[in-house]
């Protein structure tokens, strides 16, 4: 804002878009939170409506088949400055850069479209459509291409700490200083572990990490890369808020895999997706979920409720035996494990 402000941009020719992609909009409580109180007093805030039709403008269609349209108010602005954090993302890679204008300011239509590409054209997922993979990846690519479409003057984007404190700023072009962060957030978050465990415990990371199911999903997905098949995976996920919207629900109705993968190449939906994703991590492993969900919502997913870490270790004891490898993940949000492909040695624990 000062930058701004001292190239001659007075405060009310500047707002500010949250790039909400399908998510519900922010309180202003929450909109103050993220940009702090001083600077929502000085400048308009607004949250992008993902199914206004009246504020979306087409822009051009990917080479993939995705129809583009965006936010008109963003596209009417004379420059369009990108912010945000970078973190991994379980199908397109990493968060940040080209994410801020879709899935960010994007019509529903356009979200659905491009994360439908997760789906292999035949059969099951796209192996490279998953976490801390650019290259090859069809949902980054047709996010880059859409946002090429817009050509963003500028990109400031952030990589926090486990305190929250900055730990890297990457600014410039909106797509190099962008893949600039998610290297430096391999470098430094991408977890090599000697090989994949009996049993991984791990945590969200805390408020607003586990605010939800679809939030505490990631962790979920992050943790899967260090537990062998047939392992234990215990999950502490307050899910506070449940799911983020009644959607969720209806997809818990399939009973595997299998049929909600059926739908989802009918009519894509992100919320299905979700379901279906922990669907396809509860058939390889046995996921005990430390949560406030409700108990028969937890068995529909095929995951295994528990009421706190104690129960969870009562159960994960009784199915492992007494020494089984383990690793313990804190920060399962925003870290990743991998095995490398040489072959070591894990300790045993005792639970």
């Amino acid at each position: 804002m000062d930058e701004l402000n001292s190239s001659g941009v007075p405060n009310e020719d500047i707002f500010i878009t949250f790039a909400t992609g399908t998510h519900r909009r922010h309180t202003r409580e929450e909109q103050q939170q993220i940009v702090g109180e001083e600077v929502s007093e000085k400048v308009t805030l607004y949250d992008h409506v993902c199914n206004d039709r009246n504020n979306l403008k087409y822009v051009g269609t990917t080479s993939r088949g995705t129809r583009v349209e965006l936010n008109r108010q963003v596209l009417e602005a004379d420059r369009i400055i990108l912010t945000g954090t970078i973190v991994y993302h379980y199908f397109a890679g990493f968060g940040g850069g080209r994410k801020s204008i879709l899935p960010g300011i994007a019509s529903s239509e356009a979200i659905q479209s491009n994360h439908r590409l997760v789906l292999n054209p035949g059969k099951g997922r796209n192996p490279l459509a998953r976490t801390g993979i650019l290259n090859g990846n069809p949902v980054h690519e047709d996010m880059v291409e859409a946002a090429s479409m817009v050509t963003p003057d500028f990109l400031c984007n952030v990589v926090l700490n486990d305190d929250g404190e900055l730990s890297g700023i990457f600014a410039g072009h909106w797509k190099n200083a962008h893949e600039k962060g998610c290297r430096f957030v391999d470098e430094h978050y991408r977890i090599k572990v000697n090989e994949k465990a009996d049993l991984v415990v791990v945590s969200c990371g805390g408020h607003p990490m586990d605010v939800n199911f679809a939030q505490s999903h990631k962790a979920m997905d992050n943790a899967s890369f260090i537990l062998r098949d047939g392992g234990v995976m215990i999950l502490l996920a307050e899910c506070g808020e449940g799911y983020p919207s009644p959607e969720y629900r209806k997809w818990l109705k399939y009973r595997c895999k299998e049929e909600i993968e059926e739908v989802l190449r009918e009519r894509f939906s992100i919320p299905g997706h979700t379901i279906y994703s922990a669907m396809e991590k509860a058939e390889r492993f046995h996921i005990i979920l430390v949560t406030e969900l409700n108990p028969d919502d937890v068995h529909r997913l095929g995951l295994t409720p528990a009421s706190s870490i104690e129960e969870a270790l009562g159960i994960a004891r009784a199915e492992l035996g007494g020494a089984p490898s383990a690793y313990v993940m804190p920060r399962g949000y925003t870290t990743l494990g991998t095995v490398p492909t040489q072959k070591l040695h894990t300790t045993k624990c005792s639970l």
